[in-house]
């Protein structure tokens, strides 16, 4: 029984210890996202480990679903990196930095397809995010601080 139980305190640390799961997302789950009409406040983060702005800014969005995820808040941290760097930059990045805000790596590659549907006048220059709740809407093009991040939220719970 001892050994079972150290056994398996074992694997639970190697488990957590490999980090989450890095999804994927196409431009119909994009689009099924974008239209959640629910009482949850999305933030949506369009980023690359390439990015310098975007890494340098992503711990702020790690810190916003860490502080705020149980209070009807979504942080999506949506990754534009060519899906076959998966493995070898999306993945080990997520793991160093520790993230478990969800990480969903964009599998479609037709940029023009589903970048308008996210803001009708995003450029598609990263970072790029997009925080809503139904219809109302605000994106931030360019990287933001800490505080520009949680200051756009904010209003965002006024109504909770």
């Amino acid at each position: 029984m001892k050994h079972s139980l150290i056994v398996a305190i074992l694997l639970f640390a190697l488990t957590a210890s490999f980090g989450q799961k890095v999804g994927s997302i196409d431009r119909g789950e994009l689009i099924k996202l974008l239209n959640h009409s629910n009482d949850t406040v999305y933030v949506l983060n369009f980023w690359a480990t390439w990015c310098s702005p975007c890494v340098a800014e992503i711990e702020y969005f790690e810190s916003l679903h860490r502080m705020l995820s149980d209070n009807k808040l979504k942080v999506v941290l949506v990754n534009l990196d060519f899906p076959n760097q998966l493995e070898q930059r999306v993945i080990p990045f997520v793991e160093e930095k520790k993230l478990t805000a969800p990480v969903m790596n964009m599998t479609e590659m037709d940029y023009n397809s589903w970048i308008s549907i996210v803001d009708s006048d995003w450029s598609g220059a990263i970072p790029a995010t997009l925080i809503f709740k139904g219809a109302n809407r605000k994106f931030i093009p360019g990287e933001v601080s800490r505080e520009e991040l949680f200051e756009a939220v904010d209003p965002f719970f006024a109504d909770l």
